[in-house]
């Protein structure tokens, strides 16, 4: 992949819990030339949603989650905003919720 004044990507791959290659690719900012290294961080704002209702569903398929289970069983660090809707309260927002993007949660902090 040509790096010059290109959009790229950055690569992990591990092996055994070991990182073997650790690189970035192409450029972060085009505008003002700055490279993608291993620490460049993507804002992937809503593009994560299609792989996370993928995830539930899969995972809902092989019977190890069940769509009725609180979010808060897989994701205890979910803050409980103590808000009511017609889908529960943040303690008992279920996974399907998660699916449909209904729970209206907040952005969980970053730690």
């Amino acid at each position: 992949m040509s790096t010059a004044q290109t959009p790229g990507v950055a690569v992990a791959i591990l092996q055994d819990s070991d990182i073997v290659l650790r690189r970035g690719y192409g450029i972060a900012n085009l505008e003002y030339d700055i490279p993608i290294t291993p620490e460049t961080v993507f804002l992937v704002a809503s593009l994560s949603k299609q792989f996370t209702a993928f995830a539930i569903a899969l995972l809902a398929t092989k019977g190890t989650l069940s769509l009725q289970d609180p979010v808060r069983k897989y994701v205890p660090e979910l803050p409980d905003y103590g808000r009511s809707s017609r889908y529960g309260t943040s303690s008992t927002t279920r996974a399907a919720c998660a699916m449909s993007w209904t729970a209206g949660h907040g952005r969980l902090p970053h730690g």
